[in-house]
């Protein structure tokens, strides 16, 4: 198991092109805010709520609610930011892979390090650990995008079926 801030990760399987890994989230955790450049991920809930945010390739600001059962794909690219945060705790299989390239460690960039939220309310940040890259002026439009919206404003809910059309169908045009 690989340990993370908000839980851990086992590796199931590997090769050039796919990563298989179960994702334990302890209630509270929320992963970095990251994009990939190659990497298609996809989450399947295998138990527990989960919640993921994706700043979509149309610039839609997206929360998907997900539970036992449910999953998401999504497409690489910086407008395919996104987080996860476990609502209870919850185990997710994450199965990634690329169609350009190998699938490699050093496609992501994340843009906020991941976290936990205590039952205190306080957070734990995950320690710095060089990947979090500088914010660029797109950055922190998504960013300031993300904060308006959690304040309320334009928030929009959509199925999985419809998350992965907005991030897949404008890239085939």
């Amino acid at each position: 198991m690989d340990q993370k801030i908000w839980g851990e990760t086992k590796l199931l399987f590997s090769n050039t092109k796919t990563t298989v890994h179960i994702l334990r989230v302890k209630k509270g955790g929320v992963c970095s805010w990251h994009y990939h450049d190659w990497k298609y991920n996809y989450f399947h809930v295998i138990s527990g709520k989960f919640v993921l945010r994706v700043i979509t390739y149309s610039g839609s600001y997206v929360t998907l609610d997900l539970g036992p059962d449910k999953f998401v794909t999504i497409s690489p690219g910086a407008k395919n930011t996104h987080e996860f945060e476990a609502l209870e705790d919850s185990v997710v299989i994450e199965i990634c892979w690329v169609t350009k390239g190998r699938i490699g460690l050093n496609d992501i960039h994340r843009l906020r390090l991941g976290y936990y939220k205590k039952p205190d309310g306080t957070e734990e940040y995950a320690p710095d650990d060089g990947s979090t890259i500088m914010m660029s002026k797109f950055a922190e439009k998504l960013m300031d995008g993300m904060d308006k919206t959690l304040e309320g404003q334009n928030r929009t809910k959509l199925t999985p079926v419809t998350v992965w059309l907005l991030t897949w169908w404008p890239r085939t045009l």
